[in-house]
């Protein structure tokens, strides 16, 4: 392949240098330094731009070698397949990409027989414009994140807070009412609250845990943050309600095993307008089913608990859009961040949906199963009480 290269300053903020070809669709894939880019793991978004329609094709990072498209919804690629993926849709469909870091942008412009690769400097001001992301560093201080092992924890409370900020977005403005069940050090909580304050949002927080300990540390972290917008309370989820209007989102991050299902319950009670849980510890079913279809499975351990944890989540959707909740199902982080990346996001809708209430019923008829959770249904008058 005949090819020339016209530098212009790469490593200069606002230079560029030309890669001109003989053909186009084999020069596009060496796009230099893309590799790098990648795999710098402060390059936490890119888009792909195609300028006839306006189409925007966005990854967010995900984990060290994770992306993930910006719906959500679809499977994480590998830094190597997303670098296939630029490279086929480069000049095929795409004609700019942008690689967002925290210093620079890098832009590469597909033009005629060329790239162009352009790098340009981004102020603080300027980059969290353009991100919305603010800085973290007084509160990862606070939190204890540099001294200690969580830094894992602190980036599933934000990239979990992302996903929450985005919902949160059509609400009319006022306070924000959130509460957080199961709360630990509230390391969600702290960073919704961050996120959404920076956005100019006033927010007050509500976190409960059983544990006193985690609970007496919250007040220490919001302490040291100055906040005076968060409460937090003692008190076992198992046993907990709320008035009705009282929440504008309730949220829970590895609640373990059936206390997702009380912050379920807690929600459907109230009839809470949103809802966003992470699931954790999905136990219940593996101990409860006797005798089922797929009894099989239990010759081999690990698949048992893998299909019990899909069931679980499946049931938990099902009884939620049961209570008129629209529910979907979202990868919050990488597998390599936490295995546990499943997040349920429930939104109130309609009334109760006596169709998805059969489903349900069917189902645990079919596994012989009463699990807690079923007594929403009950309590609803969706589903027969004697099983």
């Amino acid at each position: 392949m005949a090819c020339s290269i016209v530098p212009c300053g790469l490593g200069s903020p606002g230079r560029f240098y030309m890669i001109i070809a003989e053909d186009a669709c084999i020069m596009l894939r060496l796009l230099p330094g893309l590799g790098s880019i990648l795999s710098d793991e402060e390059c936490e978004r890119v888009e792909l731009h195609s300028i006839l329609d306006d189409a925007v094709l966005v990854f967010l990072r995900e984990g060290a070698d994770a992306w993930i498209p910006a719906d959500r919804q679809s499977e994480p690629v590998h830094t190597r397949e997303l670098q296939t993926t630029i490279q086929r849709g480069l000049g095929q469909g795409y004609d700019r990409l942008v690689c967002f870091l925290p210093r620079e942008e890098v832009v590469y412009a597909a033009e005629g027989g060329g790239v162009r690769l352009k790098r340009l400097a981004r102020s603080e001001q300027r980059r969290d414009a353009e991100t919305g992301r603010p800085d973290l560093t007084g509160l990862a201080d606070a939190l204890g994140i540099p001294k200690s092992k969580r830094k894992a924890k602190f980036r599933q409370a934000y990239q979990f807070g992302r996903i929450a900020e985005q919902a949160l977005a059509g609400m009319e403005k006022g306070t924000l009412r959130i509460l957080d069940l199961a709360c630990g050090r509230s390391y969600l909580g702290f960073v919704l609250v961050h996120l959404l304050a920076a956005g100019g949002r006033e927010v007050a927080l509500h976190g409960v845990d059983s544990d006193r300990a985690l609970v007496d540390k919250c007040h220490e972290i919001a302490r040291t943050l100055r906040w005076t917008n968060g409460t937090f309370e003692v008190a076992d989820i198992a046993d907990y309600s709320v008035a009705p209007g009282a929440y504008d989102i309730v949220v829970s991050l590895h609640a373990c095993d059936t206390l997702t299902d009380e912050a379920i319950r807690i929600v459907c009670e109230a009839q809470m307008p949103l809802l966003l849980a992470a699931p954790c510890c999905q136990h219940e079913f593996r101990h409860l089913w006797k005798e089922h279809p797929l009894q099989w499975v239990s010759r081999y351990g690990l698949l048992e608990q893998r299909l019990a944890d899909v069931l679980t989540d499946g049931f938990r959707c099902l009884v939620l859009e049961a209570m008129g909740y629209q529910v979907k199902v979202l990868r919050f982080t990488a597998p390599d961040v936490t295995p546990k990346n499943v997040l349920i996001q429930a939104r109130l809708t309609s009334g109760p949906r006596p169709d998805r209430a059969r489903d349900a019923e069917a189902f645990l008829k079919r596994f012989r199963l009463r699990p807690r959770l079923a007594a929403v249904l009950e309590a609803a008058g969706l589903r027969r009480r004697s099983q």
